[in-house]
């Protein structure tokens, strides 16, 4: 099942990763704990972060950062908020360029005694630059979830990221080895269950050898070693479960091989009727 799969990638121990739109993303601005404040003010959206600033006296958006620079000390560091609203709302601290559905929506700003520990107004700067983006991508939408599929059949699963460069939005911090996945088309469907992180043609063969070695009494030819294969591949597809612990520790009896054997006979048989 494809439905609502935005990308996917595969890793080449079979590990299929899938990105999704998160549905119930995380509000960065209420949900997190920041050292700066956006304060916005529109008649009809609620954006930004809750404050106990008095606006009502602010005739235009100068004066709100005069307040705010007040109360944040000298070095603060204030940058403007921009909105469009046209087919959803967007934010950035640059202007969109459009006089109709565009403008001002507020301030996002960093106290002075925070200042020096992002490296100056320079790095406080990035930092409101990097937040207003982050709640860009909330407001449009771009925050998303991951399931992981692993060849032995396990799912893990995460939301609450941020874009969708799985190597820069914090998803290299749960899955290992990111930086090996390459994307691949996204109806590409999990691999078989499989041992080592093999795929099941890979080892089932391997596999095969091991069991004819084990039985030393009986000469296996090539005809009798594609049918054991054939029988493994057969069994494992019906039953995972109970195959697995069989071929993964090669610990077959020999009754098990001739009853494979039998079973071809009948078939034969039967067919030759």
């Amino acid at each position: 099942m494809t439905s609502g799969i935005l990308k996917a990638f595969r890793h080449p121990d079979g590990r299929l990763l899938r990105l999704y739109q998160d549905p119930q993303p995380p509000n960065p601005r209420t949900e997190w704990d920041h050292d700066t404040v956006m304060v916005c003010k529109h008649r009809r959206y609620d954006l930004g972060d809750k404050h106990d600033l008095n606006l009502d006296g602010c005739k235009c958006w100068d004066d709100v950062r005069a307040i705010l620079e007040d109360r944040n000390g000298v070095g603060s560091v204030t940058l403007p908020v921009y909105m469009l609203d046209h087919s959803g709302l967007a934010v950035s601290t640059t202007p969109f360029g459009c006089p109709w559905d565009s403008g001002q929506v507020g301030w996002i700003t960093m106290p002075a005694a925070k200042v020096a520990a992002c490296g100056g107004q320079d790095g406080a700067e990035d930092m409101l630059r990097d937040e207003v983006s982050e709640y860009n991508q909330y407001l449009q939408g771009e925050v998303y979830c991951w399931n992981l599929h692993s060849p032995g059949g396990k799912l893990e699963t995460c939301g609450g990221f941020y874009g969708d460069e799985i190597l820069k939005n914090g998803m290299a911090c749960h899955i290992p080895y990111l930086d090996e996945f390459v994307e691949v088309p996204v109806d590409t469907e999990p691999a078989a269950p499989s041992s080592a992180g093999r795929p099941v043609a890979d080892w089932i063969a391997p596999v095969a050898a091991r069991i004819a070695d084990m039985i030393p009494s009986r000469d296996i030819d090539r005809h009798d070693r594609s049918l054991l294969e054939t029988c493994l591949v057969q069994a494992f597809k019906a039953n995972p479960e109970a195959v697995m612990p069989l071929v993964g520790t090669a610990v077959i009896e020999e009754s098990y091989f001739e009853d494979l054997n039998n079973k071809e006979r009948n078939v034969q048989a039967n067919a030759g009727d």
